[in-house]
């Protein structure tokens, strides 16, 4: 699996991409609007927001949106299971192995999640920081392009490693 083609902008910098769909590469495609936040800001769900208009055609668009929601859903649904299963568990075991058994099961789902993401990864991401946004792109010559267009340069891939981006 290659590695993430990653160009890093100062967060003042309004980014300019290429006319053309970031997933697809079509030709004039419009545009939409994709949201994402600092998961290092945990809690705190007031901050770490960044919001970019990205060439997408409408397709794409909503793939881009699905994903996200997706990740989301996939999160607390893993959180549903394992709170099912403790109270299921607890009322035939004893409380130990109720714990244990949450304990296994969120274990067993964050492996399978994490495995997905590694197997499936992100056509584009985005990943915000306190003072940067890094876009990260699965085909180089986007990323090249992009790059480019804000005078920017690609990070050393030594940074980065293939199967890390996390978002769309």
């Amino acid at each position: 699996m290659d590695a993430a083609s990653v160009v890093k902008l100062p967060r003042s910098v309004v980014p300019i991409f290429p006319d053309r769909c970031i997933l697809c590469g079509r030709p004039q495609p419009g545009t939409t609007t994709f949201t994402t936040r600092d998961a290092l800001k945990g809690r705190a769900v007031w901050a770490g927001w960044y919001s970019v208009e990205l060439p997408a055609c409408r397709r794409c668009g909503w793939r881009l949106l699905l994903s996200q929601v997706y990740n989301g859903l996939a999160i607390l649904s893993l959180g549903a299971i394992a709170v099912s299963t403790f109270f299921l568990v607890r009322s035939r075991a004893p409380t130990i192995v109720a714990i244990l058994s949450l304990g296994v099961v969120d274990v067993v789902g964050i492996w399978f999640l994490a495995r997905w993401s590694l197997r499936h990864p992100a056509r584009f991401a985005v990943e915000p920081r306190d003072d940067s946004i890094s876009f990260e792109f699965r085909d180089p010559g986007q990323a090249l392009e992009f790059a480019t267009a804000n005078g920017a340069r690609l990070e050393p891939p030594s940074e980065y490693e293939a199967g890390r981006l996390t978002s769309a």
